[in-house]
């Protein structure tokens, strides 16, 4: 009798997201870990607990670290972090080699290894097996792959779908800085993958002004997203007493508040700054490069579930090809235009 698992993506995925569902589908915490102990790698240990996320019952399986330093008195302790230590694909496939593993579970936790360095790979312009892994290197990453993969083992299914996945917004602090969601290579990796942005929550910053010099207005902007604002706009409003004025307008994540209120106070009149919060649903977008007879243009492409909803050109592409091709940079736009459809048409 055929098995189907279906992975319900609406929240994101990874690797403690599985190992949590398949306890919860009832994979002994202890053969799971019974089964790890067959990698040799040390300095962990795993825990499972009972939590509620949203007003729903679920389960937490965390992988514990043990520390690398003691306290003071002498007793050591443990965190439920990510470890720092760095390994690059041949240390991994070397782990997996040297290990009892099934030799199902093995080879599929080898292969999900390998795409995980191609796609860093890519990215970084380096071959696979010179990649150094920083965050899936780390030993919790590691248990978080193979021990995915031995419960779905476990589950003895020979068939696999799943809904569109959502990459999530924002930005992410890893080991190479901070980088927009989702990271370079994780957006290599989910190419070609129905994917959709996750929605966010954000601030709506504004001030009224009836007593600003116009020309102050285009610095004020400037410094408004070097604040972190997403967008900064002005909108021209009638006031008390008739008088005419301008509505600045600043939407910002909340934990830009400050910095945004900040430039408000010292680059404006503003006696007083008023915020509300608002949800923001995004597309999940990137950028693709196509060919015109001008030269290179990058397109912007949005997407909800997986299909595509928006396709513009980088309009600075499209001056930069211009100004060197002198010629109009409609005629750039045009063409890229063109080039993005002709590309959909035959991918």
């Amino acid at each position: 009798m055929s098995r189907l698992v279906y992975f319900d993506c609406a929240s994101g995925a990874s690797g403690d997201m599985l190992l949590g569902a398949l306890v919860d589908l009832g994979l002994p915490i202890d053969a799971l870990a019974t089964e790890l102990q067959k990698l040799p790698l040390p300095g962990y240990r795993l825990a499972a607990h009972k939590v509620h996320r949203a007003g729903l019952h679920a389960t937490k399986v965390d992988v514990v670290l043990a520390s690398d330093h003691t306290h003071d008195h002498g007793h050591g302790h443990e965190h439920a972090h990510h470890h720092g230590h760095s390994r690059g694909l041949l240390d991994i496939l070397r782990l997996l080699d040297h290990s009892a593993l099934d030799g199902a579970v093995r080879d599929r936790a080898a292969a999900c290894f390998r795409r995980l360095a191609e796609a860093e790979g890519e990215v970084h312009g380096v071959p696979p097996e010179t990649v150094h892994f920083h965050e899936v290197g780390a030993v919790d990453s590691i248990v978080d792959v193979v021990g995915g993969v031995i419960g779905l083992a476990w589950l003895k299914a020979d068939r696999f779908a799943a809904s569109p996945l959502n990459v999530g917004t924002g930005t992410i602090e890893m080991a190479h800085g901070t980088y927009p969601v989702p990271p370079p290579a994780t957006a290599r990796l989910v190419h070609g993958v129905p994917v959709y942005g996750a929605g966010e929550r954000v601030l709506v910053l504004e001030a009224e002004i009836d007593d600003m010099q116009p020309q102050l207005y285009g610095p004020l902007l400037a410094r408004l997203f070097d604040a972190g604002a997403l967008d900064a706009y002005l909108t021209p409003v009638q006031m008390k007493k008739n008088r005419p004025g301008t509505l600045v307008t600043a939407i910002a994540p909340p934990a830009r508040r400050a910095a945004v209120e900040e430039v408000f106070f010292a680059e404006t009149t503003t006696l007083g700054v008023r915020s509300q919060e608002w949800d923001r649903t995004t597309l999940a977008r990137e950028v693709i490069a196509v060919e015109t007879a001008y030269g290179s243009v990058g397109v912007k492409v949005g997407r909800r579930g997986g299909q595509v909803t928006n396709a513009q050109p980088e309009f600075e592409d499209c001056q930069r090809v211009a100004s060197a091709a002198g010629v109009p940079v409609k005629e750039v736009w045009a063409a890229a235009i063109a080039a993005w459809r002709e590309r959909s048409r035959n991918p």
